[in-house]
């Protein structure tokens, strides 16, 4: 069976001890912030894209690329490079795409 490649990035964004996570609409799981890598991006681009989407973040730096995961859930073969930001506040702006953001404790992550 034919599963299609698809791309995208994923940011740990810290703040101290604590980790940003967000619920895309209609989902019941949190996650890290990030998407799929559009045509002609590369995926530091992506993740700089995304975060500016999704959390009006802007003039990140990241810190360096943790590394890449690959997921085959849902029929397709899903390449995902996370990367690794500290930002300098806990200040954001939730947009319209996510149904949640929240800062949680690196010891107390969400159950799901």
């Amino acid at each position: 069976m034919f599963k299609p490649k698809t791309y995208g990035s994923r940011a740990l964004l810290l703040h101290g001890n604590e980790i940003l996570l967000v619920k895309m609409v209609g989902s019941d799981h949190w996650s890290l912030p990030g998407g799929k890598i559009e045509k002609g991006e590369n995926p530091t681009n992506c993740i700089e894209r995304e975060l500016r989407e999704e959390l009006c973040l802007c003039d990140i730096k990241i810190e360096y690329k943790l590394g890449e995961y690959v997921s085959t859930q849902e029929h397709k073969h899903d390449t995902v490079h996370i990367f690794v930001i500290t930002l300098p506040s806990r200040d954001f702006t939730k947009q319209a795409e996510l149904d949640a953001a929240a800062w949680f404790p690196l010891t107390q992550l969400p159950h799901n």
